[in-house]
């Protein structure tokens, strides 16, 4: 069945949402570290998929300072919701505000309060992702789809669209790191196109191995 989606930037008011989200996935499988240890003088590694003895439940901490979206300073933060209509009362409400004034009621200190944020459907899944002007790199810094709506190309098109932002901002690389035990998300990236292009010891605040994944991008310039 087709989900109707649609795409907005994150705001205050999805911090929650994407706080308090389902990022748990189960995995049977790991990108399992080998170092040679017959020749000293020969330095390499190798990464081989394998399966582990019993599927593992997979989590990780979602920053909350990382939930916001400021593209003239290379942030962005970009949430999707199921597509729904948006009721003929709101949008006869919002049309009778007069341009440049609240909708809202006094407090007690006589200041006229904003509303509350429009009603809307909660977010399903969201992206956050970074530009490295000193190395002109886009990072993918978190991606996260809600159970319900996974295998359904959510998270597909929210990487789409990183990449798209990434050649605006005159990225030449679009770069991800990820934790070995995290397949789901290896088999997501290298389907669209990103491939395995280093790791690091101790990367992650748990002193997990990260395995990076890199896209080489078609310059266009930056988008003022």
């Amino acid at each position: 069945m087709t989900v109707e989606i649609t795409f907005h930037p994150g705001t205050y008011a999805d911090i929650e949402t994407c706080l308090t989200m389902d990022h748990t996935c189960e995995t049977d499988r790991v990108w399992q570290m080998t170092l040679p240890h017959d020749d000293p003088s020969v330095y390499g590694v190798t990464f081989k998929q394998e399966f582990l003895p019993r599927p593992v439940e997979l989590t990780h901490h979602v920053a909350r300072h990382r939930l916001y979206d400021n593209p003239d300073a290379g942030r962005l933060w970009v949430v999707a919701r199921k597509y729904e209509p948006e009721p003929e009362a709101l949008a006869g409400q919002a049309s009778n505000a007069a341009p440049g004034e609240f909708e809202g009621d006094p407090d007690t200190s006589g200041l006229t309060m904003p509303p509350p944020p429009p009603l809307r459907p909660p977010g399903i899944g969201y992206v956050v992702a970074r530009y490295d002007d000193s190395q002109e790199i886009v990072w993918i810094d978190d991606l996260a789809v809600t159970p319900a709506l996974r295998r359904k190309r959510v998270a597909t098109r929210l990487v789409d669209g990183v990449r798209q932002w990434a050649r605006e901002q005159g990225a030449h690389h679009l770069m991800v790191a990820l934790p070995t035990k995290h397949v789901p998300m290896i088999q997501l990236v290298t389907a669209q196109g990103l491939r395995f292009c280093g790791y690091s010891d101790h990367y992650f605040p748990n002193h997990d191995i990260a395995v990076f994944f890199g896209l080489r991008l078609a310059r266009r310039g930056r988008v003022e």
